[in-house]
C-alpha cells in the first residue's frame, strides 16, 4: 500500500483521539445547555471531570471557542431603595382608610 508501518499507527493513534474528541464535544455542548448555558470554561472543565474525561482547562478554553458556546451570566441585583436616608418621611393621609363612600 506504500505507507511506512510507521505512519500507519500514527494514523491509527490519530483517528482515536479524533473519535474521543467528537465524544467530549457531544458531551461538553449537553452538560453546558443541561446547566442552562451559564458554565464558564472552570466549572465546564470540572463536570467533564466528574464524567470520567481527562481534560484540561486550556483544552476545555480552546474547545469553547471552537464550538462557539458562549456563557451567558445572570445579571446582578442592583439594589435602587434607600431605606437610610435622612431625608423627612412623607405624612400618612390615607391611614389605611380605603373606604369610599
Amino acid at each position: 500500500m506504500g505507507v511506512s508501518p510507521s505512519a500507519f499507527y500514527h494514523w491509527l493513534s490519530n483517528r482515536a483521539s479524533s473519535e474521543k474528541d467528537v465524544a467530549l464535544d457531544i458531551k461538553a455542548t449537553e452538560i453546558f445547555n443541561y446547566h442552562g448555558k451559564i458554565l464558564g470554561y472552570r466549572r465546564l472543565t470540572n463536570e467533564l471531570r466528574k464524567e470520567g474525561f481527562d481534560v484540561g482547562y486550556y483544552k476545555i478554553w480552546r474547545l469553547i471557542s471552537r464550538l462557539g458556546l458562549q456563557a451567558r451570566y445572570p445579571k446582578r441585583f442592583k439594589v435602587t431603595t434607600d431605606s437610610k436616608h435622612n431625608f423627612n418621611i412623607a405624612d400618612n393621609l390615607l391611614a389605611r382608610k380605603f373606604d369610599v363612600q
